[in-house]
């Protein structure tokens, strides 16, 4: 029998230390971020229009001012009348918030149930306000698990890419929010002018396909991203599911990227559906999903580079191009 004290452990060298963990942490988290200390995923439209926006002068600041005083009241709002989401309560979709966490590398936000027929969700996060997902009862109740995962880690690549100023501003701005008993309208309109307006919304599509990544990158499989989108078309409930004809919503697609009628999205914050669909389809074959997800690469997969998926994508979401 072979001596025990003789057999040479594989731990004995290995540096088990907190420090060691953190700085391993650090040098996978830098290798996924690009030279603007953004995730490397982010849709490049993103930036490039945030980068416009910040040069109109006190965009940003105001866009801060307003965020952070509502953003409070919102906060409030839900918590005092919304469904807390945890451990104990809706315990599945705990477990969901903490994967989707865990894979973009963030803190695992607060999530709440909202009792609300309309088939939404939404982030709000500023500075030192923890973050929190808002999930409205009528999407929770037609997306299955794997879809709700997908639409949760939508929410909290919003939160990971630090979209909340600008979201929330274009939320008033363009979803007609301008309340003036809030005394804020006089405030965005002598900042926004129509160009600016129609950059914002620009900024708010791009964004939206950032996060639809995110969401992708959480999801287990990418056809969850699809179908849940396929879902908010359609507005299917979970026991009238039906197989999607992805090629069909390709031909729905045809017919707009092509078509002068595309401009009357000009004002729009969320891409038109069959553009998000056809995006995260691009996005699939990026060579920076599979850094994050290798589990799903599959032998002889297609991959593209980042800045192909991101010009490919351009001609669903930017809607200056001619498709």
């Amino acid at each position: 029998m072979e001596n025990i004290e003789s057999v040479t452990s594989p731990l004995i060298g290995m540096d088990c230390s907190f420090e060691n963990y953190l700085t391993r942490r650090k040098m996978i988290d830098a290798h996924r971020m690009d030279g603007h200390g953004i995730p490397n995923y982010a849709f490049a439209m993103d930036y490039e229009c945030r980068k416009k926006l910040d040069s109109i002068p006190r965009f940003y600041d105001t866009a801060k001012t307003i965020t952070s005083t509502y953003l409070t009241r919102t906060v409030h709002e839900y918590t005092r009348s919304s469904m807390a989401v945890g451990p104990t309560q809706f315990p599945e979709i705990y477990q969901i918030s903490c994967d989707c966490a865990r894979t973009l590398g963030i803190g695992i936000p607060n999530v709440f149930i909202k009792n609300d027929p309309i088939m939404n969700a939404g982030a709000y996060a500023m500075d030192d306000i923890e973050p929190m997902v808002v999930v409205n009862s009528g999407l929770l109740e037609r997306m299955n698990p794997g879809e709700l995962k997908y639409i949760i880690g939508h929410e909290c690549g919003h939160i990971q890419n630090y979209h909340s100023a600008y979201e929330y501003l274009s939320q008033l701005v363009l979803n007609a929010g301008l309340n003036v008993a809030f005394g804020i309208s006089q405030m965005i309109a002598s900042l926004m002018t129509v160009g600016s307006s129609a950059l914002l919304a620009a900024w708010s599509r791009a964004a939206e396909t950032t996060a639809d990544r995110a969401g992708m990158l959480c999801a287990d499989r990418p056809e969850d991203c699809y179908s849940a989108l396929a879902k908010i078309m359609y507005g299917g409930t979970i026991g009238s599911e039906h197989e999607i004809d992805y090629d069909a919503i390709r031909a729905q697609l045809e017919h707009t990227v092509s078509s002068v009628a595309k401009y009357s999205e000009i004002l729009d914050s969320h891409p038109a559906t069959v553009r998000r669909i056809a995006a995260l389809q691009e996005f699939c074959e990026c060579e920076a999903y599979y850094e994050w997800r290798p589990d799903q690469k599959k032998p002889g997969q297609l991959m593209r580079t980042k800045a192909e998926t991101d010009e490919r994508c351009r001609r669903y979401i930017d809607l200056s191009k001619n498709g």
